[in-house]
């Protein structure tokens, strides 16, 4: 089985943080929930937490360790949806490793982390082939707007 190591969620707990001209992005936004997952990262027992990087588009990369293994997390803002994604760095758990997945028991920690975290509204995850082929845009809010001004 394929591990759900995307998440898609809305952010509007978080403020905005790009900073753009009229022209370009200056400063790519998500580098404050990245910081907030360094907080939760810390909070399953993660060590060797990194600073957020900004990879342009992509977003913000954060590289930790967990068990002494290698993982990196992904913040990609792309409004409404905000996307994650928990990959690990190594190619497998060892040769003579038996036990669980240790990707898939860190994800578990982590879904349980965000599941009680009210600034992660509708999270969904999902596994990298769902990403590729279903529709993961969470539904737009519905119009707000009623009455007289409405109408204007």
């Amino acid at each position: 089985m394929k591990p759900k190591k995307w998440a898609v969620f809305r952010a509007d707990l978080f403020p905005d943080d790009t900073e753009e001209t009229d022209t370009e992005i200056i400063r790519f936004p998500g580098e404050n929930i990245a910081e907030a997952l360094r907080e939760i990262l810390a909070g399953v027992g993660c060590e060797r937490i990194g600073e957020p990087s900004e990879e342009a588009e992509h977003g913000w990369h954060v590289h930790f360790r967990s068990n002494s293994k290698p993982f990196w997390l992904q913040v990609s803002r792309i409004e409404p949806e905000t996307l994650l994604l928990f990959d690990k760095s190594y190619g497998s758990d060892g040769l003579f490793y038996k036990g669980p997945s240790r990707h898939e028991q860190l994800l578990e920690k982590i879904r349980a982390a965000l599941a009680t975290d009210g600034r992660f509204g509708e999270l969904r995850w999902y596994t990298q082939e769902e990403m590729d082929t279903v529709d993961w845009n969470l539904p737009l809010e519905p119009a707000a707007a009623t009455g007289p001004e409405a109408d204007a």
